[in-house]
């Protein structure tokens, strides 16, 4: 399982840093998606800016509750 999240790590850091815009929804995805896999391995801290990354500055709809879970569950 840790080869898991070291693998989903890995290929999602590679998507964010190959997106030219840090705003845009696949970059937003993909900072979530780095917080659902810090909160796995029990690094609130991490997850918390990972969420920051993929909420802030953005007008959140319906679709983006399970940010907000995962940010209180961080």
């Amino acid at each position: 399982r840790m080869g898991r999240n070291d693998a989903a790590r890995r290929i999602v850091t590679l998507l964010v840093s190959a997106s030219t815009e840090k705003t845009d929804r696949l970059s937003r995805q993909a900072y979530a998606l780095l917080a659902a896999v810090a909160i796995e391995d029990h690094k609130g801290e991490v997850a918390l800016r990972h969420l920051h990354a993929a909420m802030d500055g953005v007008l959140l709809s319906s679709r983006d509750a399970a940010l907000y879970l995962l940010r209180a569950h961080s």
